[in-house]
């Protein structure tokens, strides 16, 4: 991209900047807007206030504020692509038998998204400038409708980022993700978040291997973390309180320390009263914070004002490098995270503890000992 050029880019998000989560695309807006003229931010879904965007020249766009409905008129319209664009899905498929079984849902989505494309359409044909660039943050609702713009030639082309729902087939319900190969087929690069997810996409979609690059996310150095040798030892874990993250699999090592230990979360999520049950049990010895959910900005203020002995990191499942453990390795802070997807391209002899990710809560309480008493736990390290 050249910053000369007036040009406009397209940003395709889930919900920000409402809701609480992909706060971690404002680091990439930061550098984005140095090189685009305009850069209008179009989120899928748009519900409660939302968060200030970082740059001036950046704005949001929000094209669908109601439940849609789209009807018959809509599908007879674009019959030849309704039907040109399942059949093209069915043929790439190696499952046959499963896009059959599913084709009332495909049918269903797909009416949604051809609505989206007619809406879209109509929209970035009002935007004048030299440019146009298209990038969606996710390779989902909107990589499909930006395909069919692109196949109604439209536009040139778009690219797209895969993280992890959106990239294994095995986080979705009888492991199809709904038109992958039609996006695949359209789009014009897809910039997996991890060497994990490249290798994943690679494998599973060799024909389209030459579009699928490795583009890791980014977090900027904003200093060291002020650490000190203290009798409480100060954990900290940064995520949603869901069953993805196993959060609870913290709060249950926990039990098992038997030193002084404060430990504090950043997050919030449904799980959080069946958390605080748990909580509830822990021995005398441990303390714990609930940040609850807060703007990212609070979370690295925190990094430069406050000691952090070990962050910790427990999910099930990653498709990149999780940027909760960039920003605290960027800060000096040691990791102890478990083995899945990006995870070990950042968590290792030199950042911390990689431990596997089938391990018990007595175990993982071993590993936090072993490094409270070990030579880790040093301003050095």
């Amino acid at each position: 991209m050249s910053g000369t050029k007036q040009n406009t880019l397209f940003f395709f998000t889930q919900e920000y900047p409402y809701g609480n989560s992909e706060s971690y695309v404002e680091n990439e807006l930061r550098i984005l807007s140095e090189e685009c003229s305009k850069i209008i931010i179009l989120p899928l879904h748009c519900k409660g206030t939302p968060r200030a965007v970082p740059c001036k020249n950046i704005s949001v766009v929000c094209l669908f504020t109601e439940a849609i409905k789209p009807g018959w008129k809509l599908l007879i319209s674009n019959f030849l692509m309704f039907v040109s664009i399942l059949l093209s899905e069915f043929l790439s498929s190696g499952n046959k038998k499963k896009i059959i079984t599913k084709i009332n849902l495909l049918k269903s989505i797909l009416l949604q998204q051809l609505y989206r494309a007619e809406v879209l359409e109509k929209y970035i044909q009002q935007e004048q400038s030299e440019q146009k660039l298209f990038y969606s943050f996710w390779t989902d609702e909107w990589a499909t409708v930006l395909s069919i713009i692109k196949k109604r030639k439209k536009i040139r082309g778009f690219i797209s980022r895969v993280h992890g729902y959106d990239l294994y087939k095995e986080r979705w319900k009888d492991g199809m993700i709904p038109f992958r190969y039609f996006q695949l087929k359209y789009v014009d690069r897809i910039f997996a978040v991890s060497k994990d997810g490249l290798n994943y996409m690679q494998h599973h979609y060799p024909a389209y291997k030459q579009k699928i690059e490795l583009s890791h996310l980014n977090v900027f150095d904003e200093g060291t973390n002020p650490w000190v040798e203290s009798e409480a030892f100060t954990l900290v874990s940064c995520s949603n309180v869901i069953q993805l993250k196993r959060v609870d699999l913290i709060a249950e090592a926990l039990r098992y320390i038997n030193f002084k230990l404060h430990w504090i979360h950043f997050g919030d999520g449904d799980l959080k009263p069946e958390l605080l049950k748990n909580v509830a049990l822990l021995p005398e010895n441990i303390s714990v914070s609930f940040k609850g959910n807060v703007p990212n900005s609070t979370i690295i203020t925190f990094y430069k004002q406050h000691c952090v002995h070990l962050f910790i990191h427990t999910s099930e499942t990653e498709g990149g490098v999780p940027l909760v453990l960039q920003e605290a390795a960027s800060f000096g802070i040691p990791l102890l995270a478990a083995n899945t997807g990006g995870v070990p391209e950042i968590v290792c002899s030199n950042t911390g503890i990689l431990v596997n990710k089938s391990s018990t809560p007595e175990e993982l309480a071993k590993r936090i000992t072993g490094f409270k008493y070990g030579s880790m736990n040093t301003q050095e390290f």
